[in-house]
């Protein structure tokens, strides 16, 4: 059986990777996790941290496939992979999309390329877009932010939870490359851009889902 200090690890880690929880992240560094933090506790908090990304992941696919979309230059487009996991870039125009590859480069590639994770065998068909009100967003700075990045190696690197596409998709909204946040997760790109864009919804790019290989 797992001891308490494993599960303190693992909390310590999971606290890291959701901007809903960072100010439970900052308590339980100025207490150390103090040996009264109970393990009723940290499983309690887990728990919190689970359902605020699966209550995210729902909200998006409540409204994702109820319509389809070309995206602009400076769209951001995501695929799903398993366990509610994703993949997130940013399209450039001619059906092409900026991405941090599992490698830790980024690069551009097709949408065939893009959704062409975990050794071939992911099993998704779509590509969603962001959109405002059935409306596409996307922003040329956004855009561009993804071009020059291209061959720059300070963006090189790779890290499951802390340096993976996500966090390489909110520079590319936000311009900021390390700004303290922790969390490098496709909920926190959702609660991005609904903050400071309005994009509340994720459509099938229409022209990549007739394209796609289907399973």
């Amino acid at each position: 059986m797992r001891n308490k200090e494993s599960f303190q690890e693992d909390y310590k880690g999971l606290t890291e990777t959701t901007k809903n929880n960072q100010d439970l992240y900052k308590n339980l560094n100025n207490t150390q996790l103090h040996p009264k933090l109970t393990m009723k506790k940290i499983v309690n908090e887990l728990l919190k941290i689970a359902r605020s990304i699966v209550d995210a992941k729902q909200e998006a696919m409540k409204k994702r496939f109820n319509h389809s979309v070309e995206p602009i230059p400076g769209s951001i487009v995501y695929c799903d992979l398993v366990f509610w996991a994703e993949h997130s870039g940013i399209y450039v125009g001619n059906d092409e999309i900026v991405h941090r590859d599992g490698d830790g480069k980024i690069i551009k590639s097709s949408a065939e390329v893009f959704v062409n994770r975990l050794d071939g065998k992911n099993p998704t068909e779509s590509i969603f877009v962001s959109c405002h009100n059935h409306n596409v967003f996307g922003l040329d700075e956004i855009c561009q932010r993804a071009l020059d990045a291209l061959n720059d190696p300070k963006f090189e690197g790779y890290n499951l939870t802390s340096n993976n596409c996500h966090k390489f998709t909110s520079y590319c909204i936000t311009g900021e490359i390390d700004n303290g946040i922790t969390d490098c997760t496709f909920a926190n790109i959702c609660n991005i851009l609904k903050k400071h864009y309005g994009v509340n919804e994720w459509y099938k790019w229409k022209t990549a889902h007739n394209q796609l290989p289907k399973s």
